[in-house]
C-alpha cells in the first residue's frame, strides 16, 4: 500500500495577517478592473483600508506575552516579536501609499497594479519575518524581490527607471542563486530546512568528539552564503553597489519603502536564522558581521558626505544605517533584538518623513534632486523646513529625537555584549554623518534660495510628515512605552539577554 499522505495540523490564526494582505490585494487587483478612467485614487484608498484591517487581524490573533503559535508543522511561527514587526511593516506600507496617490498622478505613472504590488511586497515581507524553515524564506525573500523588480522599472518611459529595475533584477538574481545554493547546502549538511532542527543538529554533532563533522561543515558553508545573500538584500558593504542607482531611478515612494521595509524584513529574517539555527557557529559569524558592519558604517556615511543629490545621499544613507541595526543584530541577545525593533521604527519614521519632504519639492520630469532645492526653505515653508530638520536630526541621532535612543540603545546592547571597537566604529561614523545631515539643516535656516521651488502639498505628504513629526519627537522624548513593547516582543524568541 502507498504510504498514507498526511495532512499537517494548520493553525489558521498563524496566517492569518498574510492571508488578510494577500486576499485584499487579489481582490483589489479585480476590483481595479473595473474602475472608471484613468484615476486610480479609490485603489489607493481601498489599499490603505487593506492595511488598515490586516493592523486590526494582527491585534487580533496576537499571542499572549512570552507565548507563540505555529503551524504547518512548525514553518510559521506567531509570536509577539514577529506580531511587532507585522505592525512596524505595516505601517511603513500605509506611509508609502500615502504619499504614492497624488504622485502616480501627478507624474503621469497611474496604473492600478501599483497598489496590489505594493500590498503583495508587504505580504512578502510578513513572511520573512514569521518563517523558521529556510523554504519559505526563499519564497519570502522571491515574492519580495520580484514585485520590487517592477515597482523600481515603474516610472516608464523614464530611462533610469528601466536601468534601475533591470539593474535590481541581474543582481537581485546573482544574490538568489547564493541563497538557494546555501540553503541546499545546508539541507545536505543537516537533513532538515526547520530552523530549531538545524539547531538542535550542530548542538548535536559539535558535542560530539573534537573533529569537525562533515555535515556541519557543509551547514557552516551554507550557512556562510545564505548570509552573502541577505548581504545584498540588506546593502552591507561590499553587497551595497546598486542601492543608490536603484534608489535614484526609482519612483520616490517605492525608493522610500525599499530603504525601510525590505531593510527590516531581511535583517528579521536573518536574526532567526543567526539565533535559532546558526547560534553553535556564532564564534565564525560574529567577527564577520563585525567586520561587515564597520565597513557599511564608514563606508556608507562617508560616501553619502560627497553627495550633491538628495536622493542618493538618503541611499548612501541608508547603506550607513544598515551598518548600526546590524550591530544590534550581532549581540544576538535580548537587549539587541529589542534595539532592532525600537531602531527599525525610529529610522522608518524619520527616513520616510524625508522622503515626503523630497517629494513635496519633486517637479514633473525632473530627474535630479539636488541638496540646493533646500536653500532658504526656512524662509519661504518654515514649517517644511522644520519638519525636515526634525527628520535630519533624527537620522544624525541627535537627542530628543528617537533616533537618539535607537543609536543610543543599540550601542549600549553591544557595550554590554563586550563589543567594545563596534561602539567606537559606531559614534565615529555617526559623528561623520552629522555631517550631511546638518548640512541640509544649514542650507534651509542659514542660506538664500538658489532657485525658486514651490512645494506640492497634499492630503497624504502632510498627514504622512505630521504623523512622522510628532512620532519622532514623541518616541524620543517618551520612549519608555515603545522599550516596553519590544522589550515584551523578543520574550517568545528565545533569546537570552
Amino acid at each position: 500500500m502507498p504510504p498514507e499522505i498526511v495532512i499537517p495540523a494548520i493553525d489558521v490564526r498563524v496566517i492569518a495577517p498574510m492571508l488578510t494582505i494577500f486576499a485584499w490585494a487579489t481582490v483589489l487587483l479585480m476590483v481595479d478592473l473595473f474602475m472608471p478612467g484613468k484615476d486610480r485614487k479609490l485603489t489607493g484608498y481601498l489599499a490603505l483600508a487593506g492595511l488598515a484591517v490586516t493592523a486590526l487581524v494582527t491585534l487580533a490573533v496576537q499571542p499572549a506575552p512570552g507565548t507563540s503559535r505555529t503551524s504547518f508543522s512548525n514553518m510559521v511561527v506567531l509570536d509577539s516579536f514577529g506580531t511587532t514587526l507585522t505592525l512596524i511593516l505595516l505601517l511603513i506600507a500605509a506611509f508609502s501609499i500615502a504619499i504614492s496617490i497624488n504622485y502616480l498622478s501627478y507624474h503621469n505613472i497611474e496604473m492600478g497594479e501599483y497598489y496590489p504590488l505594493i500590498l503583495f511586497a508587504t505580504g512578502g515581507m510578513i513572511l520573512l519575518g514569521q518563517s523558521t524553515n529556510l523554504i519559505l524564506v526563499f519564497l519570502g525573500v522571491e515574492l519580495l524581490s520580484i514585485t520590487l523588480y517592477v515597482l523600481t522599472a515603474f516610472f516608464y518611459p523614464r530611462y533610469t527607471s528601466e536601468e534601475a529595475g533591470l539593474k535590481y533584477l541581474l543582481l537581485g538574481a546573482f544574490a538568489a542563486g547564493f541563497l538557494i545554493y546555501g540553503i541546499a547546502l545546508i539541507y545536505g549538511g543537516a537533513g532538515t530546512l526547520d530552523l530549531f532542527e538545524i539547531g538542535a543538529f550542530l548542538n548535536t554533532s559539535l558535542a560530539v568528539g573534537s573533529a569537525f563533522p562533515p555535515g556541519a561543515l557543509l551547514v557552516l558553508i551554507g550557512g556562510a552564503l545564505v548570509l552573502i545573500g541577505f548581504c545584498f538584500k540588506i546593502s552591507l558593504v561590499p553587497f551595497h553597489m546598486w542601492t543608490p542607482d536603484v534608489y535614484e531611478g526609482s519612483p520616490t515612494p517605492v525608493a522610500a519603502f525599499m530603504s525601510v521595509g525590505t531593510k527590516g524584513a531581511a535583517f528579521a529574517a536573518l536574526l532567526r536564522i543567526l539565533i535559532v539555527a546558526l547560534l553553535p557557529f556564532k564564534i565564525y559569524w560574529l567577527p564577520v558581521l563585525g567586520v561587515l558592519a564597520t565597513l557599511t558604517m564608514l563606508f556608507g556615511n562617508i560616501a553619502a558626505l560627497m553627495q550633491p543629490n538628495m536622493k542618493r545621499m538618503l541611499a548612501y544613507s541608508s547603506v550607513g544605517h544598515a551598518g548600526y541595526i546590524t550591530i544590534g543584530i550581532m549581540t544576538a541577545g535580548t537587549h539587541g533584538t529589542e534595539s532592532f525593533l525600537f531602531y527599525l521604527l525610529a529610522y522608518a519614521l524619520a527616513n520616510m518623513g524625508a522622503f515626503a519632504v523630497l517629494i513635496t519639492l519633486e517637479r514633473r520630469g525632473e530627474m535630479a534632486w539636488s541638496v540646493d532645492d533646500f536653500a532658504g526653505l526656512w524662509k519661504r515653508y518654515p514649517l517644511l523646513a522644520i519638519a525636515m530638520a526634525t527628520f535630519m536630526l533624527s537620522l544624525a541621532g541627535v537627542p530628543p529625537t528617537a533616533g537618539f535612543f535607537g543609536k543610543f540603545f543599540v550601542f549600549a546592547a553591544a557595550w554590554e555584549d563586550g563589543q567594545i571597537f563596534l561602539v567606537f566604529m559606531g559614534v565615529l561614523s555617526s559623528a561623520i554623518a552629522a555631517f550631511f545631515y546638518l548640512r541640509v539643516i544649514m542650507r534651509m535656516f542659514m542660506d538664500e534660495p538658489v532657485r525658486e521651488v514651490i512645494p506640492i502639498f497634499n492630503r497624504g505628504l502632510t498627514i504622512t510628515i505630521g504623523i512622522a513629526v510628532v512620532g519622532t519627537i514623541v518616541f524620543g522624548l517618551l520612549p519608555t512605552p515603545l522599550v516596553s513593547l519590544v522589550q515584551n516582543s523578543v520574550i517568545a524568541l528565545g533569546v537570552g539577554g
